[in-house]
Parts: C-alpha cells; structure tokens; sequence
C-alpha cells in the first residue's frame, strides 16, 4: 500500500476539523434559536464564529508563516477540542449568551490557524504546476464540509441533543490530531512558488 502524502493528511485532516467546526456553529445557532426563540441571538452566535477570525487575520497570517509545524497544527486542535467542551459547558450550565459569545469566538480564531496552517503547508510541498489544482481541491473541501456539516446539523438536533453534537465536534478535532500527527515535524524551509490569489480562488 502506498504511503499517504503530506498533502492527502492535510486534506483529510483539514476536511475532518473544519465538518466538525461548521457542525457545531450551525447546531449551536439553531439550538439557541429553538431555546430562546430570538433570531438576533442565533445570529449572534453564527456572527462571532467568524468575525474575530477575520479581525485578526492578517497577525496571524504572518505567525503562521513564520512558525508552521506539525506542533502548532496539533496544539491548535487541543485547544479547540476543550474549547469545544467549555462551549458544552457553557449550554449544560445555562451560563450567559455573552460567556458562550466569547468560547465561540476565540474557537472562530483557532479555526482560521487551523486552515491557514494546512492552506501554508500545502504550498509548501506542492509543485508551482501543481498548486492550481490542489488549492482548488483544498477549497471544494472546505465547502463540502460546509454543506456536510449542514445536514448532519439538521439530522442530529431533530433526533439527538446538543451533547451529541458536541461530543461529534470533540471527535473529529481528536481524529484531526491523529491525521495531523503523521506529518513530519515541519514542512520545507523554502517554499515553492505560490500561485496567485486569482488563480487559487474557487468559482462559485
């Protein structure tokens, strides 16, 4: 059996984290919709899931290029791991929305070094003719862990709790570790050629 590729263990790593991530932002937001009936509240929840991230993008962008390792991939998802858990917590308890707000939006800030982390490592062990191509693939499984994400969202709050969705969130981010810890430490010191923004952005 051949050995798997860095950058079929990042694919699959990355598309098993970022179900679970999109998984537990849309179960929580329906779920404080059904529990409080305020529409302002759930989209609350679904804005702070990734505004933060944006907001601090550019800091971290330039973090991640410096320091890429397999350590800092691995580390990221125990982090959100027991992010996801105190977000558990959170809801158990019927702490204060705002509390929840704050879990959820450092977790938005994980999810980006995350995929940011595998979209850095990726460039750096693709070939310039290749890159086209593999960021294509790395994007169409962002968003069908989107879409995915949706459905078993819908599937398990009608036929299951919030603790379930919750404990499937821990799950992939554990699986993730896994895939991540296949790796070697750190991907190459010199990069290829990136291929440019235009050319790696998906078509919608």
């Amino acid at each position: 059996m051949p050995r798997m590729s860095d950058f079929t263990k990042l694919l699959l790593a990355s598309f098993v984290s970022q179900t679970g991530s999109h998984f537990l932002t849309l179960a929580l937001s329906a779920f404080v919709f059904l529990e409080s009936g305020s529409s302002i509240q759930a989209a609350l929840v679904f804005v702070v899931s990734f505004l933060p991230s944006i907001l601090v993008s550019t800091r971290l962008g330039s973090w991640i290029d410096r320091s890429i390792s397999r350590r800092v991939l691995i580390s990221n998802d125990l982090i959100a791991c027991v992010a996801t858990l105190i977000c558990g917590a959170c809801i158990y308890w019927k702490l204060p929305l705002s509390i929840l707000c704050v879990v959820f939006g450092f977790r938005s800030i994980l999810s980006f070094v995350g995929r940011a982390g595998a979209t850095k490592w990726i460039k750096l062990v693709t070939p310039p003719e290749s890159q086209t191509a593999r960021m294509k693939l790395f994007f169409l499984a962002f968003f069908l862990s989107t879409a995915l994400s949706g459905a078993l969202a819908g599937v398990i709050l009608a036929h299951g709790s919030i603790s379930t969705v919750v404990a499937f969130d821990v799950l992939t981010y554990l699986v993730g570790v896994g895939i991540f810890s296949l790796l070697p430490f750190q991907p190459p010191l010199t990069p290829t050629p990136f291929a440019t923004e235009s050319e790696v952005e998906p078509s919608l």
